[in-house]
């Protein structure tokens, strides 16, 4: 983008990704394609590498002119200064991160739907991390075995002291089995 004239120049490579035959020749044309509920942030990203405040990178929708379709994009870019420090260009570069966005999306979903399964039930829920040692439970578990979250120590090792000393045995060859692969 040459800041004074607001020309910008864009590869071959960027008019693929954004789905168009002809580029934008101005800024403004560029942030055109920015939904209206994004703009402020590409915006004040944009001040803020000019002022030198920090780099430019942002993550926001465009609107493809071709289908009208919405992606996201992640732009980022270098201000280019004079002599005097004055910004004369930025350079930069966009990647569609729409895929990435989807799955976020997608995530925060499932993990509601897990939350609220979760908050329906009385059953306990547990999740070790083997390799680092820790271990979460749901508040269900510890209430269906009469304790409040401080009561328990959440390392395995606590949690084998809780086992009846008769049980241990068995416990222990389960817990070997499922990390030999045999369970």
């Amino acid at each position: 983008w040459d800041i004074e004239r607001n020309a910008c120049h864009v590869s071959g490579e960027f008019l693929n990704l954004q789905c168009m035959d002809h580029p934008f020749t101005t800024m403004d044309e560029m942030l055109s394609l920015v939904p209206e509920e994004d703009r402020g942030i590409v915006e004040k990203a944009l001040h803020e590498a000019l002022e030198g405040i920090k780099q430019y990178d942002v993550e926001h929708r465009v609107i493809r002119p071709d289908s009208g379709e919405t992606c996201w994009v992640r732009s980022c870019g270098v201000v280019v200064r004079d002599e005097s420090g004055k910004p004369v260009r930025m350079e930069g570069a966009l990647q569609d991160i729409t895929d990435r966005k989807l799955a976020e999306a997608e995530l925060v979903k499932s993990e509601e739907r897990l939350r609220l399964a979760m908050a329906a039930t009385t059953d306990g829920f547990w999740d070790w991390n083997i390799p680092t040692g820790d271990v979460y439970r749901s508040p269900s578990f510890y209430t269906m075995l009469g304790y409040t979250p401080s009561e328990i120590c959440l390392r395995p090792e606590y949690w084998m002291s809780l086992i009846h000393p008769d049980d241990v045995p068995a416990v222990s060859s389960m817990i070997k089995e499922c990390f030999s692969g045999a369970r």
